[in-house]
């Protein structure tokens, strides 16, 4: 048996084998729970800005800290990244492969796909596309605008050599 004094009475406790010195700190749980919660009288209650949960963390920390966790933290620098970040452009202003995308519920999609989808009063199904009629991707008018299945739509664009076949 081996022994080793209590980091927070100062008592010396006896260990079984040598192996356990480095798990024990405390002879006993009173002295564990006496020294928590002197530990935790040295910190401060904060509010989580994330989910409004209330934390404890160290006086010397309660400037450094936001958020309870990991979890809540990532939330948040997403969201000061997305709402300040220097190439973020208005939603009109997104542009890809000459399509204009739009922000609905904080999502980016495609101008066309949303005008169709209002006039059938639906979603589009997975093997449904919208074409536009006079070939202008910027020219999202419900009247240019068709709903065909991509079999359809290859069928439309598919050159005209191909056709002759």
């Amino acid at each position: 048996m081996t022994s080793k004094p209590c980091a927070f009475c100062g008592e010396t406790f006896s260990v079984q084998y040598p192996s356990q010195l480095h798990k024990r700190t405390y002879c006993g749980p009173d002295c564990a729970t006496a020294s928590s919660a002197i530990k935790r009288q040295n910190r401060v209650p904060l509010k989580c800005i994330c989910c409004g949960k209330v934390f404890f963390v160290k006086k010397s920390h309660r400037t450094k800290r936001e958020t309870c966790s990991d979890k809540c933290g990532g939330r948040i620098r997403s969201q000061r990244l997305l709402k300040h970040h220097p190439f973020r452009k208005p939603a009109h202003l997104h542009v890809r492969h000459r399509y204009r995308r739009v922000e609905v519920r904080g999502r980016l999609r495609y101008e066309h796909t949303v005008v169709a989808e209002a006039i059938l009063g639906r979603k589009l199904r997975k093997n449904e596309v919208v074409h536009h009629k006079n070939g202008d991707k910027k020219d999202n008018r419900p009247d240019n605008l068709e709903v065909l299945t991509r079999s359809e739509h290859a069928k439309h664009h598919r050159p005209v050599w191909t056709q002759t076949k």
